[in-house]
């Protein structure tokens, strides 16, 4: 490959390491990014259990998010004196704490769900879907090559 194709390449790179970089908690109304994944964890795994002895607990979201515990424990407090969780003991194992999401909580994803949804009918809209299209592709397929290639370049060392 010569030196331009490299060049081609980092740039696809560096485009993409920008993505991590954007204010997206801008479309979240005042949740940040971090809050709402939270949020989005313990709703997806939650559900609607009846059963609230098998509610998600801190270290199933510390490995969701893979984050520290401290990290988790302070979102919690943080996520609880918004109104938007509260913490429960569960009754089957009492060392245990049932992470469960409250009327408010519920509201906060609906509000941010709807606004991402918006957010990305804008991008949609403005890029036209046989782009929306190529670019799926493209980085499907770039994904797949670098994995390919990340993985010969240890089985060389």
């Amino acid at each position: 490959m010569d030196d331009e194709a490299c060049d081609r390449i980092e740039e696809v790179m560096r485009v993409s390491h920008k993505y991590r970089f954007l204010k997206i908690e801008g479309i979240f109304n005042g949740v940040s990014r971090s809050e709402f994944l939270a949020l989005m964890l313990i709703d997806k795994t939650n559900g609607d259990k009846q059963d609230i002895s098998k509610c998600i607990q801190a270290g199933d979201i510390c490995k969701g998010l893979n984050c520290t515990p401290a990290a988790i424990s302070k979102m919690l407090k943080n996520l609880e004196g918004k109104g938007w969780i509260v913490r429960e003991v569960n009754k089957d194992n009492r060392r245990n704490t049932n992470i469960i999401l409250t009327e408010k909580g519920h509201d906060v994803i609906n509000d941010a769900r709807k606004r991402i949804n918006e957010f990305t009918k804008r991008i949609s809209n403005r890029l036209g879907e046989d782009k929306l299209d190529q670019l799926i592709s493209i980085l499907e397929e770039t994904y797949d090559i670098a994995r390919e290639e990340i993985k010969k370049m240890e089985e060389e060392k």
